[in-house]
C-alpha cells in the first residue's frame, strides 16, 4: 500500500477511484476518525458503520471535490453520520417516550397523528426511516414479512400463499426482524410494529 506523503498525489488517486488510496484513508484516519466519533456515538460497533460509510459517500462523491483538505472533508462526512445517528436515536427515544403508558393496539391503531402537531413530525420521520429499511431488503424478504406483521397472515398461510415451507417462512421472518432489532434496538420494536400497521393497513 502506498504511503501517500504528497497530499496532491493522494487526491488524485482518490479523485480517480483508486481503491489504494481508500484503503490507506481507512487504515490512516481510522483512530482519529474514531477518537472524533466517540465525542458523540458510544456503541463501537455503530461508530465503525459511521466511518466505513464516510469512506463509501466519499468514494460516490470523489467527481464533487472542491476541498483541497480531504482530511476535512472526512471528518465533515463522518460528523455529519454522527448526527444523523443521534437524530436517528432521538426520533425514536422520542416516540418511545411520547406513547410509553400506551400498550392497547387497537387504541394506537386508532390515534388522529395528523390531528397531533406534536407528534406528527416525530411518527412521519420515523416512518420514513422504517420504510427506507424495508426497501432496502430484498423483495421477498419484504413480502413475507409484511404479510405476517401487517396483514397479519399466521405462518402456515403464508407458506401455502407463496407455495414455500412454513421453515422458509420462519427464516425470512427471523431474518428481517434481526434487522430491525438491530437498527431500531429492542425496546423499540413494537412501535416498529405500529408503523408497520398504520403505514401498510390490510
Amino acid at each position: 500500500m502506498p504511503k501517500y506523503e504528497d497530499h496532491n498525489l493522494l487526491m488524485n488517486d482518490i479523485i480517480d477511484g483508486n481503491d489504494k488510496a481508500y484503503e490507506y484513508l481507512f487504515k490512516v484516519y481510522y483512530p482519529r476518525l474514531h477518537n472524533f466519533a466517540c465525542r458523540f456515538i458510544k456503541d463501537e460497533d455503530t461508530i465503525r458503520d459511521i466511518i466505513q460509510n464516510s469512506i463509501i459517500s466519499l468514494y460516490e462523491k470523489r467527481d464533487t471535490f472542491t476541498s483541497e483538505s480531504i482530511e476535512a472533508l472526512l471528518f465533515t462526512i463522518v460528523r455529519r453520520g454522527c448526527l444523523n445517528q443521534l437524530k436517528h436515536e432521538a426520533i425514536v427515544q422520542n416516540y418511545q417516550n411520547n406513547w410509553k403508558d400506551q400498550h392497547d393496539y387497537d387504541t394506537l391503531y386508532n390515534i388522529d397523528f395528523l390531528n397531533q402537531p406534536e407528534h406528527a413530525l416525530l411518527y412521519n420521520e420515523l416512518r420514513e426511516e422504517v420504510q427506507s429499511t424495508l426497501d432496502a431488503m430484498p423483495e421477498r424478504d419484504r413480502t413475507i414479512f409484511l404479510l405476517s406483521r401487517s396483514e397479519g397472515l399466521k405462518n402456515k398461510e403464508i407458506a401455502l400463499k407463496l407455495g414455500i415451507s412454513v421453515k422458509t417462512v420462519e427464516k425470512y421472518i427471523t431474518r428481517v426482524t434481526k434487522i430491525f432489532r438491530n437498527k431500531f434496538g429492542e425496546e423499540n420494536m413494537a412501535f416498529i410494529l405500529l408503523i408497520l400497521l398504520l403505514s401498510h393497513p390490510k
